[in-house]
């Protein structure tokens, strides 16, 4: 698959910044650094770690971005769950490749929907 452009990858990130903005909104105190990085097959991981507080010596819990595809058509898989591996709630958006704008309302929607257990375990300690 070839490279996805650098802006999409910005794009998904930006997108998971402004969700730790929301949490933080919430829970001042939390610390939510985020980043991706580009697979050798085109694929974009991205996430978001939560600490719930500064000097925390782990996360309490991450957001996950995975997007695979070619020509400006991707499908993604995003999951919110504890650092430690537990998935608590999971988007998959199937086969289909959609356009980057459709994915991202469909990972704005997925976040909303599942505020209340971002913010539960983001201050998990």
């Amino acid at each position: 698959m070839p490279d996805a452009p650098r802006d999409e990858q910005d794009v998904l990130v930006n997108l998971l910044r402004s969700e730790g903005d929301r949490l933080r909104a919430v829970d001042p105190p939390l610390l939510t650094p985020a980043g991706g990085w580009r697979t050798r097959t085109g694929g974009m991981p991205c996430w978001r770690s939560v600490y719930p507080y500064d000097g925390a010596e782990d996360p309490s819990m991450e957001i996950t971005i995975a997007l695979e595809g070619e020509a400006g058509r991707y499908h993604a898989e995003s999951d919110i769950g504890t650092f430690d591996g537990h998935v608590m709630a999971l988007l998959q958006t199937g086969p289909q490749l959609r356009d980057l704008e459709e994915l991202l309302a469909m990972l704005r929607q997925f976040f909303t929907d599942n505020t209340d257990l971002s913010v539960s375990l983001a201050r998990q300690r």
